[in-house]
């Protein structure tokens, strides 16, 4: 394997003489670590890494795995919609959206055939969630 060096032409000096190329066009990783999601994903992460082991959701490879990450990201946004708070739901949110991405990304066939078919698939029955339909106010569903 060989790797390159990219270089913008641009160079930042700095007082002791260093030079670096800029960072201008360069994906900014620390901004994810803005906010209160960071940490939470990282909590929801290190208590499933006690709960199961370390990595254990890497395991998930087919799309068995990929519809329960799909199916649980959607469950825990509706109950963060409803303001829930009995469970972590804006982490568990993240968490399974990336679990869903991460075996997208194992698999071109997969991503593709489940990009082509929707966010939840193609359902062949509707989808039961036990909670209000859309635009349901919680007064009106005695969620109060």
């Amino acid at each position: 394997m060989s790797f390159e060096t990219k270089d913008s032409g641009e160079r930042l000096v700095f007082e002791s003489g260093m030079q670096r190329d800029t960072t201008t066009g360069k994906t900014d990783y620390a901004l994810v670590a803005s906010g209160p999601m960071f940490k939470r994903w990282a909590e929801l992460l290190t208590r499933g890494a006690i709960k199961y082991e370390r990595n254990n959701w890497m395991k998930a490879s087919g799309d068995a795995e990929l519809e329960r990450f799909k199916e649980s990201a959607f469950r825990h946004f509706i109950q963060w919609f409803y303001g829930e708070t009995d469970e972590d739901h804006a982490a568990a949110v993240f968490f399974n959206i990336n679990g869903a991405e991460y075996v997208q990304s194992l698999s071109p066939a997969v991503a593709s055939a489940n990009r082509s078919e929707g966010c939840l698939g193609t359902p062949t029955k509707p989808i039961e969630t036990g909670f209000p339909p859309w635009g349901t106010r919680p007064d009106e569903y005695g969620l109060e």
